[in-house]
């Protein structure tokens, strides 16, 4: 694989690399949320969650070979991504 393809492949990739998990940038300031808890968080269905952890569309970690959790901080990076910002209101009568 060229470096123009390593370039395009890691720009889609979303969330924090491998790496940044290894090195703890990540992982000391986050939590572990379970599947039921992040889609609480997001407001989505717990199957939601589990096609995304499927379709690996959502990094997770899995605990004791089996039990999938959730970074707090991909849940925030979700929510800060899909949030649209409020227009500046306008004056009445115009």
């Amino acid at each position: 694989m060229d470096q123009l393809s390593r370039r395009t492949v890691a720009s889609r990739r979303s969330g924090p690399t491998p790496s940044e998990y290894a090195h703890g940038g990540v992982l000391n300031h986050s939590r572990l949320l379970s599947v039921p808890e992040a889609a609480e968080a997001l407001g989505l269905r717990r199957a939601t969650i589990r096609a995304w952890i499927y379709r690996r569309k959502i990094p997770y970690v899995r605990v004791n070979g089996r039990a999938v959790r959730i970074l707090s901080a991909e849940v925030d990076r979700i929510i800060a991504r899909g949030t649209v910002p409020a227009l500046p209101e306008r004056e009445v009568g115009r």
